[in-house]
């Protein structure tokens, strides 16, 4: 099931979006007193270069990320993402802090993608676990930009607007041009959607 948050990154058809999927409760191989520990596995549909693919993740997962990230980039780099949900010992297996925690992993993730020195970082990529040869992304990007039609542009536009203000995510690219802006990515110095 795909829900909610969604932001638009670079132009009008977002180069990486991320949908969670249902959250599953998992019992890992360690137990804590004769009981066998309980995590819950977070499932996000990522949606990068016409191509979709599923990754899952435990909470520990994205602390260990937000550790990396941390040290890697600058506060600069960093300013606009969503900060990582905190950890809750005493919730961690309610249901309704599970689904809270999902939406608010899930809003994470876009703000960085929405963040151009992050979006393009190897890190981001290997979390993302994205392994697709780069050339053929941007090929497939454009192509996929290029089969839209007015109509379906405009109505992309304004369904990125209404999710980016409902995160409260400036949209970037919705010029009357309709047109990708192209990003330049200061390790590389070439352009790049992703």
């Amino acid at each position: 099931m795909v829900v909610q948050g969604v932001a638009a990154f670079g132009h009008i058809a977002p180069p990486v979006v991320v949908y969670a999927k249902q959250p599953s409760q998992q019992r890992g191989a360690r137990t804590l007193m004769c009981f066998p520990s309980e995590f819950t596995s977070y499932t996000f549909c990522v949606n990068a270069a016409g191509k979709k693919w599923d990754i899952s993740k435990r909470y520990n997962d994205f602390v260990a990320f937000e550790h990396r990230l941390v040290k890697s980039f600058s506060e600069e780099d960093l300013a606009g993402r969503e900060p990582c949900p905190e950890k809750n010992f005493f919730l961690s297996n309610s249901p309704s802090f599970i689904e809270h925690r999902r939406w608010r992993l899930e809003m994470y993730l876009n703000s960085l993608a929405h963040c151009p020195v992050i979006s393009h970082s190897q890190l981001f990529k290997e979390f993302l676990e994205y392994a697709g040869n780069m050339g053929q992304y941007y090929e497939d990007s454009d192509e996929a930009y290029g089969r839209m039609t007015q109509y379906d542009r405009e109505q992309e536009r304004q369904k990125m607007e209404k999710l980016a203000q409902l995160a409260k995510i400036p949209v970037r690219g919705t010029s009357d041009s309709m047109g990708s802006v192209p990003l330049t990515s200061p390790a590389e110095g070439e352009h790049s959607q992703w």
